[in-house]
Formats: structure tokens, sequence, C-alpha cells
């Protein structure tokens, strides 16, 4: 495992994330002081899907408005009533460059919105275009935001539980590196199935979703090309279903939610008829150090990194580096 992933540079990493924990709290801090009366996240690719799940997770723990836009449809979209000068706009990008983000960041300060923004990069387009910017030292979005928003909403009086939380974090990154570790081999088989065939199926729904979109689409379509689709447990039932038998090769994604009940019943569907069949079960993947009250919570992050190593391992088999592209930023498109 070694040779697939590293363990040291990610802990590394981790620990710089957390060391933001002060500027993030200070941004935090100024929104609040802003008056701020809505929320609406703005992300592209993998920063649209991790939004998605925060949004439907922290939608129980405000009575702020939370909005959840996609980059590109935000800049064309005509109707937008919910943008005002008490609106925050939360955005994140590694590059802090990316063409739609930028376009939808300057509809937002024509409108007189409160612009913050997380990149790795301290004078990039996005952070000159925000008026709070905090660095970003490795791709850690959930870390990043979270601590953003829950300390936003403390100081609302809404998410009492934030200095727990926020402390426990300390030994997140550790405690998810020794995770990843224990469920190594199981990985690895499921990169060499990956590896043999040529499509697979994936489900999975709830707060969890946005993580599956990243991971079939940003994962393994850009970075791997392997062709596969995704739907939710809920629809499953409804077209692709059809498409179960000796041959496909299937994965399930479990949460830990309100919503496991329809993973359920996909679960015992496909374990009869799919021809190899994997199931990521939440509830094996839990954090040691970390409150039950968090599980949910810190489950797409747990799910991003996990099958990021299972992309690793793939890499490796394939011989296709994840960072290699065809078309991505390799010209005008």
């Amino acid at each position: 495992m070694k040779d697939v992933f590293d363990f040291r540079e990610y802990l590394e990493g981790g620990t710089a994330v957390y060391g933001q924990r002060k500027k993030l709290e200070a941004a935090a801090d100024a929104a609040f002081q802003r008056g701020i009366e809505n929320i609406v996240m703005i992300g592209i690719g993998g920063t649209w899907g991790e939004f998605l799940c925060m949004s439907q997770i922290l939608q129980k723990e405000t009575a702020l408005p939370l909005y959840v836009e996609e980059a590109a449809e935000f800049c064309v979209k005509e109707y937008k009533p919910y943008l005002k000068e008490k609106t925050l706009i939360l955005t994140a990008s590694v590059t802090g460059d990316t063409k739609e983000t930028k376009g939808a960041l300057d509809i937002g300060k024509k409108k007189g919105c409160y612009i913050v923004s997380f990149t790795e990069k301290e004078n990039s387009d996005i952070a000159r275009l925000s008026d709070s910017h905090v660095l970003m030292p490795q791709e850690d979005v959930y870390f990043m935001a979270y601590t953003f928003l829950l300390r936003l909403l403390f100081l609302r009086g809404e998410f009492p539980l934030y200095p727990k939380w926020i402390e426990e974090m300390a030994g997140f990154h550790r405690g998810l590196a020794e995770c990843m570790k224990m469920h190594g081999e199981e990985l690895s088989e499921m990169a060499g199935e990956l590896d043999r065939h040529d499509f697979s199926l994936w489900a999975g729904c709830g707060t969890l979703w946005g993580e599956i979109h990243v991971f079939t689409s940003c994962v393994l379509e850009e970075m791997q090309w392997k062709r596969t689709t995704a739907v939710t447990s809920g629809e499953f039932f409804h077209g692709p279903f059809e498409l179960l038998d000796e041959t496909l090769l299937m994965f399930l994604v479990k949460g830990i939610d309100e919503y496991r009940p329809l993973d359920e019943r996909v679960e015992k569907f496909a374990e009869k008829y799919a021809g190899k069949f994997y199931t990521f079960d939440l509830k094996e993947y839990k954090i040691e150090g970390i409150g039950e009250e968090f599980q949910i919570l810190l489950a797409p992050a747990v799910l991003s990194e996990v099958t990021y190593l299972l992309a690793r391992y793939l890499s490796v088999r394939t011989g296709h580096d994840l960072s290699f592209r065809r078309y991505y930023r390799k010209f005008e498109y």
C-alpha cells in the first residue's frame, strides 16, 4: 500500500488543513457580523458534488435557506431572486481559476453578495474575487467548508456542538488513514474487478449521493476513462435494475442516515441478480475518536477518501495515472 498511497503525506496535509482552523473561524465570525440571510454554495465537478452532500446534511441544523448551484448552469440561469447583499456565496477550487466558478462569482459581486472561498493558491483569480479567502493547504473541501459553516451556525445559536466537533476533528485525518489501511485489501480486490470490467453500475442516495456522483464522474470517468453510471437507490427500480445479469459489476453505497432502507432494498435485489456485487457500508467505515453524533455529518468525507484510495489501486493496475487527461484543460472547448 505504501507505493499506492502516501499516508505520511496525507497526514501532513491533514495537519496543515486543521492548522487553518483559526482563519476559518475568523472568516465565519466576519460573515456572521455581516448578518447573513441565506447561503448559496457554488461549485462545479467535485466541489458541486461535495456541496450537495453538505447542504443536505446542514439543512437540518439551520433555519438559513441553503442553495446549491452548479456553476456553469448558474452563469446562464436567469431567475436568481435569492441573490442579495445579505447572501453568502461559498465556493472552493483547487486551482483557483475555474472558468465557470469565476463567472458565477462575477454575478454574485454585481449583486453585492458576500463571497467566501477556499483555494490552494493564495493569489488566485477566485481569491481576488472574494471578500474572504482562506488558503486550502491540500484538497479538503469538507473540512474547510464544514469548519466555516458550522462555526457560523454556532454563532447563530444553531449548532451548539461545534466546540466538541472542532476539537475531535484534530484526530480525524489520522483516524481516517487507519480506516483506509484497514480496508486496503478489500479496495484492492474491487480495483481488480473495475480493471477487468468495461462497465460498472453504482447506486446509493441521500446525503452520500453527491459523493457518488463525484467518484463515478470525476474519478472513474475523468481520471480513469472507465465507463460507468450512477443511480439513486430510489430510482434504481425505475430503469437500471433491468441491466443486472451475470456479467454486470455493481457497487452499492449504504448510508447511515434515514435513507438507508432504500439502499437495503437495492442490496437484496443486487445480491441475487448482479454478476459481481460490492457494498460500501458506511457503518463499517466509522472513524475512531469521532462522536457518534458526527458520523453522518462526516460520512461523505470518509467516502471521498476511501474511494480515492480505490482509484489509486485502480490506476496502478491500469497504468493510467490519475493526473493524465485527454481533453481537460488541454485546449479551449
